[in-house]
This record gives structure tokens, C-alpha cells and sequence, in this order.
């Protein structure tokens, strides 16, 4: 079987309202406060020795480090891909072993359930196909204005 596994960053500006991903992530981060949850954002700013960026995972959420990954154009696959190479690469660099990420859905229109399961399933063929070890284990889905988070096993 084929997969196409070309990944884009979608993070940097979003198309919605023309918010920041720092925007996005405090936006996410209140409505996770406003629910009654944790939600602290983290240092992402550390270096090592030759100020190089350390990786960082962004967001506590009731106890759990993650990173947060807004979702700004319906696709999901990319943003697995994305977050599961980081998640590896802070395996490697720390004894953190992540398993959870936070999506975060600013225009509330992009969801779609039946997108998200094709695109998980889409993630693991291309995982499985370049022998990628899956790091997450659980997606939290964080949609603006929603009153709970949405939590999917991998």
C-alpha cells in the first residue's frame, strides 16, 4: 500500500480571524480553564549549550504534558505526523516519554469525527508503512466553544 506522507506546518498564522499560533494556544488554553480544567502553558523558550531551541511539549493539562497542534485547515493526518516526530525527538533528547496530544479546533466547522478517524487511520498506515514507532496514545480534542474536551484512543 501506498502513503503519501508529505506534512505541512499549519501552525505559524491562521487563515481564521488572523490569530497567531500563540493566539491560538492561549485561546485554547482559556476555554480548557473556563471548562474547569489545569491548563498551564509551558516554557518553550530553553537551549542547550550552542543556543540551539530544546524541544519542549507546550501545554499541562490536568497533570499531563502535551504539545498543542491548532488544527487551522480540517486536516488531521499532518498534524499526527507532526506532533508524533516531535514527540520522538523529545524521547530522544529527554526520559520523557509523551503519549497525548492536544488539537485544537479555533472554527468549529473544520471538525468532522468521520475526517479525524479516516486521518488517525491515515497516520498509523504511514507509521506503519516507514516502520515509525506511534509515540500518541490519546488525542484531546479542544473545539472553540465546546463545553468538553473530545479524548480518542490510538
Amino acid at each position: 500500500m501506498y502513503c503519501e506522507c508529505k506534512v505541512t506546518n499549519f501552525e505559524s498564522n491562521s487563515q481564521q480571524d488572523n490569530l497567531t499560533s500563540t493566539q491560538l494556544e492561549l485561546a485554547c488554553q482559556n476555554q480548557l480553564y473556563q471548562q474547569g480544567h489545569r491548563a498551564i502553558l509551558r516554557d518553550e523558550s530553553a537551549q542547550d549549550n550552542n543556543g540551539n531551541k530544546l524541544p519542549a511539549l507546550d501545554l499541562e493539562l490536568d497533570g499531563k504534558i502535551m504539545d498543542i497542534a491548532s488544527v487551522t485547515q480540517g486536516i488531521f493526518g499532518s498534524e499526527l505526523l507532526n506532533k508524533n516526530r516531535q514527540l520522538k525527538k523529545i524521547a530522544s533528547k529527554t526520559n520523557y516519554i509523551g503519549e497525548d496530544v492536544c488539537l485544537y479546533i479555533h472554527d468549529k466547522t473544520m471538525f468532522s469525527e468521520a475526517k479525524l478517524l479516516q486521518d488517525i487511520a491515515f497516520f498509523k498506515t504511514c507509521a506503519n508503512e516507514y516502520k515509525t514507532p506511534i509515540y500518541i496514545k490519546h488525542i484531546h480534542i479542544v473545539i472553540n466553544g465546546d463545553a468538553n474536551i473530545r479524548t480518542y484512543e490510538i
